[in-house]
């Protein structure tokens, strides 16, 4: 090691002051983070219920690829999901590429790099159909919230997320440009969305309801939603929502679903992946595309124009359509 120019005292040192796990995620990882990533709490919740008890104790240098590949195994193993323990393998791995980056001692390895992650099959397509809007139209009637109604309605017509339906303020809606300014969205930035002109109408009924709900109140109010009780923004409109679906025989539709009916309505209509991407407030467009379903006849109609264009080529007749949909040529 001398010959090679390396202090073999100090390395054996800097092995014994090489904190665990556990002194490193809390003396360090969570003050750093607590700063500027709003999911810190999410990485605490991930780091206590799960890799405290294997990891905590344990010297950061100590810590292998093969251990980190068993620990993710015993997870699936225990019946985690695949997508909450790759969450973890995520954690592990940023955790590691800080402690090299701050040049912790000890710490020259990350174990978690070059870790595969489970392969996720989660893709969850909902969308509400127009009899389902009715359905649920008349249990939000019903509803003991008297603001879910108008909530529900406004994530179907502007796509927004939930906790930015719930947490929109007047001052932050120009109802002379019809557009919407949301100051902290969930990429940490903020974000326009464009207001149509149905959205815009309903506002003004929404104002109308606010000031028969809350009376004098109103006016002081900064929220678009406010809880008559509190007369501040809801927190969760989780039981009431859930009460309307399961009254509706929906039980399986959630909030989010909401914003995945925006998508498919507009892709549907010949709106662009492009616009939609910019209405949702997706960074990538890939994202996108998760929630832009079309359905079965909008790719079957844009399928039948190359059909058409080509059908000289090879002198196709016209399809003869018989009993159970099968299309036979003649």
């Amino acid at each position: 090691m001398v010959a090679l120019g390396q202090d073999p005292l100090n390395i054996k040192d800097e092995q014994r002051q090489c904190p665990t796990f556990n002194e490193f995620f809390e003396l360090k990882y969570l003050p750093f983070v607590k700063v500027d990533k709003r999911s810190w709490l999410t990485d605490e919740s991930l780091y206590r219920n799960h890799i405290k008890d294997a990891f905590g104790h344990i010297k950061m240098n100590q810590i292998t690829k093969g251990k980190v590949r068993d620990f993710l195994h015993t997870k699936i193993g225990s019946g985690s999901a695949k997508g909450t323990v790759n969450r973890m393998l995520v954690l592990l791995r940023y955790s590691f590429n800080l402690a090299i980056e701050w040049e912790v001692a000890g710490v020259t390895e990350n174990p978690a790099r070059g870790v595969k992650p489970f392969q996720e099959n989660n893709k969850i397509e909902r969308y509400v159909t127009q009899e389902e809007s009715l359905a649920l139209k008349a249990a939000l009637e019903e509803s003991e919230n008297p603001s879910l109604k108008f909530i529900i309605a406004f994530l179907l017509v502007t796509g927004a997320r939930k906790q930015e339906a719930l947490r929109a303020c007047w001052d932050d809606i120009d109802l002379n440009a019809n557009v919407w300014r949301i100051p902290l969205s969930k990429s940490g930035k903020v974000r326009h969305i464009t207001l149509s002109e149905t959205a815009v109408n309903f506002l003004m009924m929404v104002k109308a309801h606010n000031a028969k709900l809350l009376g004098k109140e109103s006016d002081a109010c900064p929220y678009v939603f406010p809880n008559p009780n509190t007369v501040k923004s809801f927190c969760n409109v989780f039981y009431a929502w859930d009460t309307a679906r399961t009254k509706v025989g929906l039980p399986d539709l959630r909030i989010h679903d909401l914003r995945h009916t925006f998508a498919s309505t507009l892709v549907n209509n010949g709106v662009s992946l492009y616009e939609v991407q910019k209405l949702l407030g997706h960074a990538h467009i890939r994202t996108t595309e998760r929630y832009a379903h079309l359905r079965q006849e909008r790719l079957q109609e844009s399928a039948s124009f190359a059909g058409k264009t080509f059908a000289h080529i090879l002198n196709t007749p016209d399809p003869i359509i018989v009993p159970g949909g099968m299309a036979l040529l003649k």
